[in-house]
């Protein structure tokens, strides 16, 4: 989806067993990088973590920060906790859809195996993104099954997005492999 400057990319929450002033958590963003600086944020009570600026000019790049979460309102000495942040920008180029004869329910609840699986056929770190009822103006009502489109891309060990031409690549060597090892989600097509 395209999100415009505000959208929300994230919600952070952390607990505290504390009561009062030592359990109020704030959030701070920690950037690693400049170029995040200009685009993500966070709201220090609430924990939601939203653009800044549209991602239209960036596909393909990955945002990384840390958050970190700290009580007593944010004094220097609350106690604190971080979480790395990373955003993938994606767009056509960067991701495959996966058709799954099979229903949404059970694609969903198979998801992290279905991505372990095509991980470790290609080499590459593949995770979903969407998962949802297929839908094609192409088949004739009556040979329509249950289907469900899987949203999928991939990332190197750097955290650098593959294309989607060298994920094909990648996939489609072990397609056979893939197919059988998710027969029981009947493949149709990538």
């Amino acid at each position: 989806t395209h999100l415009e400057a505000g959208a929300l990319v994230a919600k952070m929450e952390a607990w505290d067993a504390d009561k009062d002033l030592n359990a109020q958590i704030r959030y701070n963003l920690i950037h690693h990088k400049e170029d995040t600086k200009d685009l993500l944020k966070i709201h220090p009570i609430t924990g939601d973590v939203t653009l800044m600026a549209p991602l239209l000019n960036i596909p393909g790049h990955t945002l990384m920060a840390s958050v970190e979460a700290r009580d007593l309102e944010g004094a220097q000495n609350g106690l604190s906790a971080k979480v790395d942040l990373v955003v993938y920008v994606l767009d056509n180029g960067f991701q495959l859809k996966m058709v799954l004869d099979n229903n949404v329910d059970n694609v969903m609840k198979d998801v992290g195996n279905i991505t372990d699986t095509l991980s470790s056929l290609t080499g590459l770190n593949v995770k979903a993104y969407e998962v949802d009822e297929h839908k094609s103006i192409l088949e004739e009502p009556r040979l329509r099954r249950d289907a469900t489109d899987l949203l999928i891309f991939a990332v190197d060990e750097f955290n650098n997005l593959i294309t989607s031409a060298k994920f094909i690549r990648s996939l489609t060597q072990r397609l056979p492999e893939a197919k059988a090892r998710l027969a029981h989600h009947r493949l149709r097509q990538v």
